[in-house]
């Protein structure tokens, strides 16, 4: 388990993005549906770096479609800093926050006695760092926007 300070900075970081996903959530729903009312609820997240702790949930529901839920699902993912599953009775789609260009493919390479070099490069070279749509076989990530919103995670799970 990390240290309790950098528990509570990795969780307060965390918090703190999803806080801000949620606002741009309500934000840009808002905008399409002005009729949308959002509540929240607590829920509880364990993870074995820092034990348990407590975010909220975001409710969406828009009269005519299905409800949608946005849940925190953890901050230690691989190639992400963070995850919020996005639900509702047709489905599930999955948000990440990624540093830009996303999770980094890293390889070394020896010449026999010669150093090792190691390059990276990052996966998706055209996403900044943020939040992102990722798709079921987490072969393709987009940046959230108003648009990846509407297009790839609530149409889906509403209609």
């Amino acid at each position: 388990m990390l240290a309790a300070t950098r528990i509570n900075e990795e969780v307060n970081a965390y918090r703190g993005r999803v806080d801000g996903l949620y606002e741009d959530i309500r934000h840009w729903i808002a905008e399409r549906r002005p009729d949308a009312v959002f509540s929240e609820m607590q829920v509880e997240l364990s993870e074995e770096p820092t034990g348990v702790y407590n975010l909220r949930s975001l409710d969406v529901s828009v009269p005519g479609l299905p409800a949608v839920r946005f849940v925190p699902r953890g901050i230690f993912m691989v190639g992400a800093r963070g995850r919020v599953d996005v639900r509702s009775r047709l489905g599930r789609e999955v948000l990440v926050w990624v540093e830009a260009g996303g999770p980094v493919v890293k390889t070394t390479e020896s010449l026999g006695t010669e150093l090792e070099t190691e390059i990276s490069r990052p996966l998706f070279s055209n996403v900044a760092e943020g939040w992102a749509w990722s798709d079921s076989g987490r072969s393709q990530i987009l940046a959230l926007g108003p648009e990846v919103l509407w297009d790839r995670v609530l149409r889906p799970l509403t209609q």
